[in-house]
């Protein structure tokens, strides 16, 4: 099984649905060795962007169809990337069905039934905008890179996490570990990086700053 609950998958295409060989009744049967088939009900799904919410032994139950079907993983697209920007259509589409969408600068992105219209939504407050732009739209929230907190930073230097690693001032030419730094508490002064497995020297391709992921 290629996919877990939660993940996000593409249905094959109507093109590739109607170029496939099907029996009497007009389902998909698919490759030898697939216990599910594609129906005629199956197929009105066509290209449509979907969640899984059931991972079974042998097949998947999907949020559209409210758990009817039986999915497997040949039924998906398998060139789909869930971390892609959506096409436009995708993103309206999506929207309408009542996700919430996410742009690269953190806004949110919606149809709000009481405005009748879609909305993008600030980060921090609760601005709000009517969108008429549908590009760089995703279903996950991009991570941003932010400066660590004094408090982040001392609890990461008095952590097990800091071992193997050396610290020094923003283009300085003495790494110190980061235990006995002098740290006056401004992140954006100082780099850190791994040392080399053989403690020989630092890790270039390995320097960064003190900022964390979220």
């Amino acid at each position: 099984m290629k996919y877990k609950v939660g993940d996000t998958v593409r249905i094959r295409s109507k093109e590739w649905m109607d170029a496939q060989e099907k029996d009497d009744d007009g389902d998909i049967l698919g490759p030898s060795k697939a216990k599910h088939y594609i129906s005629e009900e199956m197929q009105k799904y066509a290209g449509k962007t979907v969640k899984i919410i059931i991972a079974e032994v042998d097949c998947y139950c999907l949020y559209i169809d409210e758990g009817a079907c039986f999915w497997e993983d040949w039924m998906f697209d398998p060139d789909y990337k869930a971390d892609a920007p959506l096409p436009a259509e995708d993103a309206i589409r999506a929207m309408l069905d009542g996700e919430t969408l996410h742009d690269k600068d953190g806004y949110r992105h919606d149809f709000s039934e009481l405005r009748g219209d879609f909305i993008r939504r600030g980060t921090t407050n609760g601005d709000v905008t009517v969108i008429s732009k549908f590009s760089d739209l995703y279903r996950r929230p991009i991570k941003h890179k932010r400066p660590m907190t004094r408090w982040e930073i001392l609890n990461w230097v008095s952590s097990e996490a800091s071992r193997g690693w050396v610290v020094r001032p923003e283009g300085g030419d003495t790494w110190s570990t980061p235990q006995f730094f002098n740290y006056d508490m401004e992140s954006d002064r100082y780099q850190r990086a791994r040392l080399l497995s053989d403690l020989s020297g630092v890790d270039e391709s390995n320097i960064q700053g003190f900022e964390v992921e979220e």
